[in-house]
């Protein structure tokens, strides 16, 4: 009697990446609300806040963040057997592209309708720049324990968020994007076969793993009646539009450790922000 073919289950790339990135706002959650009032199982949408301590901000995109999602990418199932060394590669890759896309998508959706500019950072920390001077200006602690002149501060707050600006203005309003496209869209930053110094192995398993991550967001766009080759190519589109902006934001870290907003001694954060290991 002839034998039933084999059936293989194909990995459901975007349902594992859709609990991953849940787990991974848990997490924000309750570092950065502390004890959050609505602690209802699957609400884990960070509260928006406004900037109140620039130094506490940081110390959270710089030295929080990163370890956050050090721990989205080691408790990915398709990454379980890399080494850990692989696996840092992919953080370091993964935390200014990440940070790259959140802060446009959420600064776009929460300044949406309203009158005034507003920069949302992955924390959920925003700051109104149509008011900027307001939080320097001030006596409610926005500057304290910041060692560098206003003058610098507000220079820096304004070249970054002209070019948040852009890449606003030019893909993510545009194309209107869902939660589900941003979640896709850090997908692709999280499989991405160019990654730096990992082996072919881990480059071709990262292929694979984007590839069927684009298949299933294919799918799901027939099942919509979307156009879903436009919508993929707008997607990737804004996936390559975001280098200018990744490189700003590392270059902000890099001045945030200059003017000692962050404490230093953790080697391995600063890795990740390309921050050189004798800085």
């Amino acid at each position: 009697m002839p034998k039933a073919p084999v059936s293989f289950k194909l990995p459901d790339v975007f349902e594992n990446l859709r609990k991953g990135y849940s787990n991974l706002n848990a997490q924000r959650k309750v570092l950065y609300e502390g004890n959050p009032s609505d602690t209802s199982p699957g609400n884990n949408e960070l509260k928006y806040r406004e900037l109140e301590n620039l130094n506490v901000c940081v110390t959270e995109l710089y030295a929080l963040e990163p370890k956050l999602i050090h721990n989205f990418v080691d408790t990915n199932p398709f990454l379980q057997t890399l080494t850990n060394d692989e696996k840092q590669q992919i953080v370091n890759h993964l935390v200014s592209n990440m940070h790259a896309l959140e802060g446009p998508y959420f600064s776009w959706r929460f300044s949406e309708y309203k009158e005034d500019d507003f920069w949302v950072m992955p924390n959920k920390t925003y700051v109104n720049m149509s008011s900027l001077q307001k939080y320097f200006n001030c006596n409610c602690g926005v500057l304290k324990g910041i060692q560098v002149d206003l003058q610098t501060v507000t220079r820096l707050f304004q070249v970054t968020f002209t070019l948040l600006t852009k890449v606003v203005n030019q893909y993510i309003a545009p194309m209107n994007p869902a939660f589900d496209e941003l979640l896709f869209l850090i997908g692709l930053k999280l499989y991405d076969p160019s990654i730096q110094n990992i082996s072919n192995n881990t480059r071709q398993r990262l292929q694979a793993l984007r590839n069927y991550l684009i298949d299933e967001m294919a799918v799901t766009y027939k099942k919509m009646r979307l156009n879903a080759d436009q919508r993929l190519k707008s997607l990737l589109v804004v996936s390559r539009g975001i280098e200018e902006y990744t490189h700003r934001i590392r270059e902000d870290m890099l001045l945030f450790r200059c003017f000692n907003f962050t404490a230093r001694g953790d080697k391995m954060i600063d890795k990740v922000w390309g921050i050189p290991g004798d800085f």
